[in-house]
């Protein structure tokens, strides 16, 4: 910033200011930069792209569109192009039009197994499909990188379990899980000390009688729980109604409470004691002013954030008049679901080791069972199973615990057109289904160190009391 200062019509030091403020995921601040740098007739195919990235993270997509689509007209025969616009249109729902695009993307680069693994999650492919030949190819290939290998083996494996051959998904899901480990090294003992440092901090305090004065009236519904429990199909629900807008995953709040519950000089979590009324209130002003900027003019929003439970008992105290929701599912089809799929690069590093998946979950219901002796009123849980069984029963229990009117449209969700970022992002364009429910069943022979984790037989039932189910 300080060398535009001095020379404001450098195009090189206009793309370098958007390229970082693109890594800090400053997507408003990315995005004028490269408005800037078209203003100055310096646009390239890849600025174009860029933009329409950023205007993508805004919600923008019409805009958003229309940049990759002149970075398309100006570069063609760029793969990173045609895979955006894919992905834009996929989050839209325009599914035949990603698959379009990320077939053309993957013709134009067949090494790249990132444009494979997006194809398989919204398109079931055959095994003699060509682009499953192609793939299969790049997966065995030497020279192939770890990486892109890694990207083929989850799309592979989903292509066999679509097809029904069980006994060729997890050769490909053990090495891509391998693979994701290697890259990204986890110790899942450090989830065990942040648990016990949430405990430590909150174990002792009457939250009933905790009075926080000066907090904000703002009052989102929050949607929380494991990846891949339910969580974007509850808020789907949740968003179809007339009042709420659906958010998606921010991360904010969660975030921000765990700033004000641990030490940033010590990384130690403080004692109740040493948490102010103050930062508390400060936390629910944050969020609201955070949200009502991201989201203008709205009545009521979601917000899906996944860590949000870890803080259930600080987040109500900072924003009293929210709702907080918690999807649980059958941990053997819900840990699977994990395991089968990839997230952003950094994140949910535990989900690529069975144990670490079973310690990870048990940790989970810890931390549930401890809210729940605390605050047991102050959030609704949702189980996915009953959701499946009995849709309307279970959304209208919903919509009630988020202190909303019932209206139909909340059983229509499937017909909601908003952006969908998630994993799930072809599944909440579909009615209700149970086709995933005991999916584990296929698998259990391949499923001993998850079974072990969670305390269960090696056929993967209960012992007992089923203290892991």
């Amino acid at each position: 910033r300080k060398a535009l200062k001095l020379n404001p019509k450098s195009a090189d030091l206009q793309r370098m200011l958007g390229t970082l403020l693109v890594r800090q995921k400053d997507d408003a601040g990315a995005t004028a930069a490269f408005e800037a740098l078209i203003r100055m007739g310096a646009a390239d195919a890849d600025i174009h792209s860029a933009l329409g990235q950023s205007l993508m993270a805004q919600d923008r997509v019409e805009a958003a569109q229309e940049h990759l689509d002149a970075a398309i007209s100006l570069a063609p025969d760029a793969a990173l192009h045609h895979q955006r616009r894919g992905i834009l249109l996929q989050r839209m729902g325009d599914f035949d039009g990603a698959e379009a695009s990320l077939r053309t993307a993957m013709a134009l680069d067949p090494a790249d197994g990132a444009i494979g693994r997006l194809l398989t999650t919204q398109k079931k492919l055959t095994p003699e499909d060509p682009l499953v030949v192609q793939m299969q190819a790049q997966f065995d290939a030497p020279e192939t990188s770890d990486e892109n290998r890694r990207n083929f083996g989850f799309a592979l494996s989903k292509v066999m379990e679509d097809n029904r051959r069980n006994d060729q998904v997890f050769p490909y899901l053990h090495a891509a899980n391998r693979l994701m480990r290697k890259q990204f090294p986890y110790d899942i003992g450090l989830r065990r000390r942040e648990v016990d440092g949430i405990m430590q901090t909150f174990d002792a305090v009457d939250f009933q009688a905790q009075a926080i004065a000066g907090t904000t009236d703002y009052a989102p519904v929050f949607v929380t729980g494991m990846p891949r429990s339910g969580t974007t199909l509850v808020e789907q629900i949740i968003a179809s109604h007339s009042r709420m807008t659906g958010a998606g995953e921010i991360g904010f709040a969660a975030r921000e409470a765990y700033r004000v519950a641990v030490d940033d000089k010590t990384n130690v979590f403080r004692n109740w004691g040493q948490i102010s009324a103050s930062a508390i209130a400060k936390l629910g002003h944050d969020y609201a002013e955070y949200m009502r900027g991201r989201f203008p003019d709205v009545v009521q929003v979601t917000d899906k954030s996944i860590q949000t439970y870890s803080f259930m008992g600080l987040i109500r105290l900072a924003l009293p008049k929210s709702k907080i929701i918690v999807v649980r599912r059958d941990p053997r089809d819900n840990l699977l679901s994990i395991y089968k799929n990839t997230f952003m690069e950094g994140t949910h590093l535990y989900a690529y080791d069975l144990a670490d998946l079973g310690a990870y979950y048990r940790m989970f219901v810890e931390v549930i069972d401890f809210w729940r002796e605390r605050i047991p009123d102050w959030f609704h849980e949702v189980q996915y199973e009953d959701l499946i069984a009995n849709p309307e029963a279970e959304a209208r229990k919903l919509i009630a615990a988020c202190g909303l009117e019932w209206e139909d449209d909340c059983l229509n969700f499937h017909l909601n057109t908003r952006r969908v970022d998630t994993l799930s992002v072809y599944q909440v364009r579909q009615p209700i289904y149970a086709s995933s429910m005991k999916a584990w069943q296929r698998y259990s022979g391949e499923l001993g160190d998850l079974f072990a984790a969670l305390d269960l037989t090696p056929e993967g039932e209960p012992k007992g009391a089923g203290r892991g189910n």
